[in-house]
């Protein structure tokens, strides 16, 4: 006897904690549908995915690195009182995404481009997300994953979403590994990740939270910029300075009680699993929180199922 096909399942969103589950979605078979305003390659403040927030501090998974030691006094820079160093994974990530992207497509996904109206609550936006795709020739959902990031809390109503804004600058040159510096003597935080492949290095940057302002400063620029500079001298020219390929002011979805990952039943119609607010987290989340949005979608199956009995 052969399984039963699985049910379709719709998400909305195309950041990194939605292509993950929808790529983990497809290979257990089951159908999926992305419907989003942006997609990998687009440049917008509120898609945050391809400007990742700053590494998180290494000190709690030191057993799991590989060469994890701790940087001798006289080989840190001036002002710094303590450091590390430590062999790890840098992620591309405008690359991993046009990856997972094409993945998910090659796999027979579908992506809808749409922006949803909020005018009717998440009820109507569902309802104009369900028709949408039913145009597309996509058929019926049995099933949604609320994946919207810094968008949920318009559309459905959470006001615990709040703006966490990142300004991060892009440079010519590409250094050979992450360097990030917590504080300093002077109090200043920075971090300079490379973009393997591209020649290019982002230069970070602020955590702002509840600021909505997607424009960043000259004072926030040129703080980025000298904070920088004695972690990445090797790319600065002769007039002492990076050559500058762009700035980026994006807003990462944080929420007061931590991500949301849940079931909720809207409307008494439609089955959402809710996966947002996972702020600068979303690439080290992306995984388990997938796997956990699966088991919980089998469980709306299984409920469904057990209703259908009676």
């Amino acid at each position: 006897m052969t399984d039963p096909p699985k049910p379709h399942i719709a998400i909305i969103g195309a950041g990194i904690i939605a292509l993950s589950t929808a790529l983990t979605l497809q290979s257990a078979s089951y159908p999926v549908t992305i419907i989003a305003e942006h997609t990998p390659g687009d440049l917008h403040p509120l898609y945050t995915s391809p400007w990742p927030e700053r590494p998180a501090l290494p000190l709690w998974w030191a057993d799991v690195v590989e060469d994890f030691a701790v940087i001798s006094h006289e080989d840190l820079p001036t002002g710094i009182q303590y450091g590390v160093s430590f062999t790890t994974v840098v992620v591309n990530v405008p690359r991993y995404l046009q990856y997972l992207l094409s993945r998910f497509v090659g796999a027979g996904g579908v992506i809808v481009k749409a922006r949803l109206s909020t005018e009717g609550g998440f009820e109507g936006a569902l309802e104009e997300a369900a028709g949408l795709i039913r145009r597309s020739g996509r058929g019926e959902v049995r099933a949604w994953v609320n994946a919207t990031g810094i968008g949920a809390g318009a559309l459905v109503g959470d006001d615990g979403v709040e703006a966490v804004r990142g300004v991060t600058v892009r440079v010519k040159g590409e250094i050979g590994g992450v360097r990030m510096r917590i504080e300093d003597a002077e109090g200043r935080t920075g971090y300079v990740i490379p973009r393997i492949g591209d020649g290019e290095t982002v230069l970070g940057g602020t955590r702002e939270v509840g600021v909505w302002d997607t424009n960043a400063s000259e004072d926030i620029l040129r703080g980025i910029l000298d904070g920088c500079k004695d972690l990445t001298p090797e790319l600065l020219g002769e007039d002492g300075e990076f050559e500058v390929l762009s700035v980026q002011a994006g807003l990462r979805p944080w929420r007061q009680a931590g991500p949301r990952v849940e079931i909720e039943l809207v409307g008494e119609k439609y089955d959402v699993v809710h996966s947002y607010g996972h702020a600068g987290a979303g690439y080290q989340n992306s995984v388990g929180n997938a796997r956990k949005v699966m088991r919980l979608l089998e469980e709306v199956e299984r409920s469904k199922n057990v209703a259908a009995q009676f």
